[in-house]
């Protein structure tokens, strides 16, 4: 009976330890407006040769912003210097959703990247530009 315990209890430790993965923010800049813009280094993947990563919008400091932050879902074509949202999610003050969309991976959706602008520095460090 003890040794079914120890499994049980193995089990449970694993399981809360596996929850326990946190996000890994990223600083990459901020905008003009007091948007503060972040990558989750942690979740960097490279899916059918393209870059992924999910991005943060803290808006906190914009009065004038219907969400507080948002976590977009941003794909690179780093050859074509475009990219695409694949999913967004926006927040209000106390966490909760205000807006949750995903969008399809079509080539006709992929927009350029702005010079000089939050993208260009997402994609300058997934694509080692």
């Amino acid at each position: 009976m003890i040794s079914g315990f120890i499994s049980i209890s193995a089990l449970l430790t694993a399981i809360v330890a596996a929850l326990a993965v946190a996000a890994d923010w990223v600083k990459v800049s901020t905008a003009g407006d007091g948007t503060v813009v972040s990558i989750d280094a942690s979740t960097v993947r490279v899916v059918k040769g393209r870059p992924q990563v999910w991005v943060k919008l803290d808006r906190s400091l914009v009065p004038t912003s219907p969400f507080v932050h948002a976590k977009t879902l941003w794909k690179i074509d780093c050859h074509a210097d475009t990219m695409i949202v694949l999913a967004s999610t926006s927040y209000d003050a106390v966490g909760g959703v205000r807006a949750s969309q995903t969008y399809p991976d079509s080539a006709e959706r992929y927009e350029a990247i702005v010079p000089e602008s939050y993208g260009a520095s997402i994609k300058q460090l997934l694509c080692n530009v």
